[in-house]
């Protein structure tokens, strides 16, 4: 009888707990795109069903004077753009500068409920982010990639906390080929930062500089700011220089903007979503107890 109820359960409910989403392969447009000229195209995605969470993003990359935009949207979210909780919706934005590809930008919104994903959310998610980016100006902070690095001694040696992608201090020092800036901050906390001049790495670049953070929509928060630094002059990797890059970026989310004042009917149904679906697991178990 109970196993016949669950069936029951499973079957008026499967829409609930499943998660669709819309998927497109991405698209191309020869321009940086904003919120005035975001192109139409994507509305006909098909719906796919996922596991965890839907995504949309765009991507800015810029190579010398030529200019691309990407917009896509998935049924799940690239491991590399993860918090540690992925079960929140967020909102990530990645801001990057190398000598290699220039100047590239990231900005992905991801959301758990049916649906959520689509060209509409994006636009609002996409409006409600403030973002300045003028990392051309720390472009003397890089040098040449195929110079070898002579200023070892310079580099900034600074750590206040423990942090994981903090690397060692290269052994002997002349294994060094760049300096290295790292710092995570989170809400009003102070930063935790790392200096090194770290042991040579194949698959890093050795003039960058990024700079990413995320905002959970759900508790409205903003999380893991942190800003990476690798360069190739004197000192590059300074106090300083931190405080430059900080100045030269703003990554700004206006949840007030994102969230609209019917905001309160979105909020039930996600809560009608969640609700049932721990129905679910909790009358599966009980069943597995009475088998």
């Amino acid at each position: 009888m109970l196993f016949a109820i669950y069936i029951l359960f499973v079957v008026v409910f499967r829409d609930v707990s499943s998660l669709k989403c819309y998927k497109c392969d991405a698209n191309r447009v020869n321009f940086w795109i904003d919120v005035n000229n975001l192109p139409h195209f994507f509305d006909d995605c098909p719906l796919v069903e996922a596991q965890k969470q839907c995504s949309s993003s765009i991507r800015w990359l810029t190579l010398g004077i030529l200019q691309e935009t990407l917009v896509e949207y998935e049924d799940d979210v690239d491991e590399q753009y993860r918090p540690k909780d992925s079960s929140l919706s967020y909102v990530f934005v990645d801001i990057e500068r190398n000598t290699h590809s220039a100047s590239s930008r990231l900005f992905l919104y991801t959301c758990t409920t049916d649906k959520c994903n689509d060209r509409t959310s994006l636009l609002r998610a996409f409006k409600s982010l403030n973002l300045e980016q003028n990392f051309t100006q720390l472009d003397i902070l890089f040098g040449h990639d195929n110079t070898s690095f002579m200023e070892q001694s310079s580099c900034l040696e600074f750590s206040n906390s423990f942090h994981p992608d903090c690397p060692s201090t290269a052994t002997p020092l002349s294994l060094c080929s760049n300096c290295f800036l790292l710092s995570t901050q989170s809400s009003s906390s102070q930063p935790h930062i790392c200096a090194r001049c770290p042991q040579d790495s194949a698959d890093k670049d050795k003039n960058m500089v990024k700079r990413h953070v995320y905002f959970f929509l759900e508790n409205r928060t903003r999380l893991a700011d942190t800003i990476t630094l690798r360069c190739t002059t004197k000192a590059c990797n300074s106090l300083t220089n931190l405080n430059r890059i900080h100045q030269l970026s703003k990554l700004e989310f206006d949840f007030n903007q994102f969230y609209p004042s019917s905001s309160s009917t979105s909020l039930a149904a996600v809560f009608y979503s969640k609700f049932f679906l721990s129905f679910n697991i909790l009358l599966l178990l009980r069943l597995t107890h009475f088998l």
